[in-house]
């Protein structure tokens, strides 16, 4: 006579923050599920020790929502971020910062591409204006920093920035 597997039922576990993990346990612990934490946020997908880890979506209470990798409650690795006011970034996370290369979309139609660095621009990047001009040039903590280039109405010169200001056009 063949053995019975017993079937797999859905648990919710309540942690002491007050957050519910929802999802069916395999060897006592819950691996796959939804997680509702207390400030209106929720999250499904992989879970790791009562929390986020992996592959997943995670809603916002603000209306954001980010659908990629996690690592403890955090965006970590390869994301999307849709934010509730039409931007959008794509790209690399670091303890829930953009960190590394990505691409930010404005809902106005401007793009910047570039790396990030503590969730600022940093490094290397590009901002393309909605009606086609540009500026490529290093960043720092968020700003145009050094030698790059600028593009109005198809005209390109070179520029410096310092801190944020445009200091020459060459």
């Amino acid at each position: 006579m063949a053995r019975e597997e017993p079937t797999p039922v859905e648990e919710t576990v309540t942690l002491d923050c007050g957050t519910k993990i929802t999802g069916f346990k395999e060897n006592g612990r819950i691996l796959k599920g939804k997680i509702k934490y207390p400030n209106g946020d929720s999250y499904r997908g992989s879970i790791l020790e009562n929390a986020a880890f992996g592959e997943g979506e995670m809603n916002y209470f603000n209306g954001d929502v980010y659908i990629g990798q996690m690592n403890e409650d955090k965006r970590s690795g390869q994301g999307q971020l849709f934010l509730a006011n039409g931007n959008e970034y794509r790209g690399n996370f670091s303890d829930d910062m953009f960190e590394g290369s990505g691409v930010f979309k404005f809902v106005n139609g401007n793009v910047f591409t570039g790396k990030y660095a503590n969730g600022k621009k940093n490094g290397e990047g590009l901002f393309e204006f909605q009606n086609g001009d540009y500026m490529k040039c290093d960043w720092k903590d968020g700003v145009p920093h050094g030698v790059g280039v600028i593009a109005e109405v198809g005209e390109e010169n070179s520029a410096e920035w310092k801190n944020g200001q445009l200091m020459a056009l060459v």
